[in-house]
């Protein structure tokens, strides 16, 4: 039973974080927007893309060839980046929400919920930390780097 207690107080905490991200949601991207330089606006465009699907996969997939004990993961960790992807595009075409309308510094061409970027760096957690504990504050942080990412080149909301 305290399990189950725990799980319903994270998913009410996640409902309440995502409730308050949706109504601030213009006001964040405003506030994110004004910290805009050259300086951060070349870091997050290349941590945007190292967040990619594409490159999170070859990372990943890099390092568990490179621990040689942890190559039978490569098919979990592809089912698991492939699956999140696909998912991702379905959701993206059902919900449907365009990107912010203000100068964003990239360009993307598709729906802005939920990000793909995103996406692919946290579904691979799970697996990083499990097998790679060494590893689980620097993907954290690259993770949330990614997603922060997306808000300031202005493709994203929060």
């Amino acid at each position: 039973m305290r399990g189950f207690t725990r799980h319903i107080s994270h998913l009410a905490l996640t409902f309440a974080a995502l409730l308050i991200a949706y109504i601030f949601d213009h006001e964040i991207l405003a506030f994110v927007i004004q910290l805009r330089d050259p300086f951060l606006t070349n870091l997050f465009t290349w941590i945007t893309y190292a967040g990619s699907f594409i490159i999170v996969l070859f990372i990943m997939t890099s390092l568990f060839i490179w621990e040689t004990r942890e190559r039978k993961n490569i098919p979990l960790l592809w089912l698991t980046l492939g699956t999140a992807s696909l998912l991702t595009w379905a959701l993206k075409h059902i919900i449907a929400r365009p990107r912010p309308i203000i100068e964003a510094l990239i360009y993307f061409d598709r729906y802005s919920f939920p990000s793909g970027h995103a996406t692919a760096v946290f579904s691979a957690l799970p697996l990083l930390m499990k097998e790679f504990p060494k590893f689980t504050w620097f993907w954290v942080t690259f993770s949330f780097l990614v997603a922060f990412s997306r808000i300031y080149l202005g493709v994203h909301y929060l």
